[in-house]
């Protein structure tokens, strides 16, 4: 509990552990940036963690989460935000207060769809669901205009819908999904550096993947 005493602690690491819990006076560490607690066994986070109104860097990978408190919505300043291998099922909290979120990975959940919430989530620029459920690509996914990296590897997609929006497109991953065709504007995308659609069932590759001049790597194992 003493914790909540270091109120000028920026840099908060405990990775590989068997870390159970925080405690509530967690909260009140306001200068907290970066806070580090993967590979753990925590199964909640208390509501106190809303409280962080500094904190950029969450990573909690590898735990046993099966929920979040209501009050993550209130880390306004939030740039990276890494959830993978945990214990969600389902994913319908509100992020709309996640205004500066940038990096997000849910990888290694059993989700079936791309949380909705990351729609408000106007500067997203990677974008990570590997290893899921995830059975479609809903259409709001447009409106995030600044993503660069999209990688929804091992997942149960059967349909890609049209980039043509997404200008600044790096980087696309759907190894592993249920694809069978490639929209045509994919390859129009003016800064496409990557693409792998690797155990697919693709019948055919569209011949503007000619006009992918930055195309550095292609991968269709």
């Amino acid at each position: 509990e003493e914790i909540g005493q270091l109120v000028s602690l920026e840099e908060f690491g405990l990775s590989g552990g068997i870390l159970k819990r925080f405690p509530e006076t967690i909260g009140n560490l306001k200068e907290l940036q970066y806070l580090e607690a993967g590979e753990n066994q925590l199964t909640h986070l208390p509501v106190s963690i809303g409280n962080l109104s500094n904190l950029r860097n969450l990573q909690l990978h590898q735990n046993k989460l099966t929920s979040l408190p209501r009050s993550i919505n209130n880390l306004s300043k939030l740039i990276l935000l890494s959830l993978g291998k945990n214990n969600f099922s389902r994913f319908d909290y509100d992020f709309s207060g996640l205004l500066s979120l940038e990096h997000f990975d849910m990888s290694g959940n059993n989700i079936t769809e791309i949380p909705s919430s990351l729609r408000f989530c106007r500067k997203l620029k990677h974008l990570e669901l590997t290893e899921a459920k995830i059975k479609f690509i809903p259409n709001w996914i447009t409106e995030l205009k600044d993503l660069q990296w999209i990688l929804l590897d091992d997942n149960e997609i059967t349909v890609i819908p049209s980039f043509a929006t997404f200008g600044k497109l790096e980087i696309v991953r759907f190894s592993n999904n249920k694809i069978d065709t490639l929209p045509e504007d994919i390859f129009k995308l003016t800064k496409l550096k990557g693409f792998s659609i690797s155990d697919n069932p693709v019948r055919h590759i569209p011949i503007k993947i000619q006009n992918a001049k930055l195309l550095e790597w292609f991968n269709m194992d």
